[in-house]
């Protein structure tokens, strides 16, 4: 079974507060990590999930959405082809977990910081319907790509079969990627 790193993202316009849980225990001082919501933020993202995902074989980002806010960040993350996930901020208002550690409450204290590790919870309490969600969307995309090849093919009377092959298996090992154990 794949091993999963869950990175909670509290989206503001000046800041990204991030958070990751491992779904066993959370370090509340090494876990989290704030950064400026611009290009050299994201760098920053970039070499500190390079630190902390070692080990994993998967890294899920959830955020709320918060309109124009989180959209350079989702493009960065595309950009370097991490999986992540918008959730309702409905959702995350009422969702407060119960962590049994005494510690910290996330049900009576209100911060960025905070938010992000319940972020990161939540997905990770919810990974499942999460990744069924990101396999249908590339499922859908998947297939848009390979009929718009078969098209450009058929258009241009291509006798490229050796291309069409090629779709085919690249078409196959991406829906084999897809399909994550359970």
């Amino acid at each position: 079974m794949d091993k999963e790193l869950y990175i909670g993202v509290d989206v503001s316009k000046q800041t990204l507060d991030l958070a990751y849980y491992d779904g066993e225990s959370i370090d509340w001082k090494k876990a989290h990590i704030k950064v400026s919501n611009n290009n050299a933020g994201f760098k920053k993202i970039g070499s500190w999930v390079a630190k902390v995902s070692k080990g994993f074989d998967i890294v899920l980002f959830c955020m709320e959405y918060t309109g124009l806010y989180t959209q350079n960040f989702r493009l960065w993350l595309e950009e370097k082809h991490y999986i992540y996930r918008m959730v309702e901020p409905r959702k995350m208002h009422r969702f407060e977990p119960d962590l049994d550690d005494g510690l910290r409450s996330l049900d009576r204290i209100k911060t960025d910081e905070l938010d992000s590790f319940r972020i990161a919870i939540y997905c990770e309490q919810n990974h499942r319907k999460i990744l069924a969600d990101v396999r249908i969307f590339f499922y859908v995309h998947v297939n848009f790509i390979v009929y718009a090849f078969k098209c450009i093919i058929e258009r241009f009377k291509l006798p490229i079969l050796t291309f069409h092959r090629q779709i085919c298996v690249i078409r196959t090992y991406i829906m084999k990627l897809l399909l994550v154990k359970d």
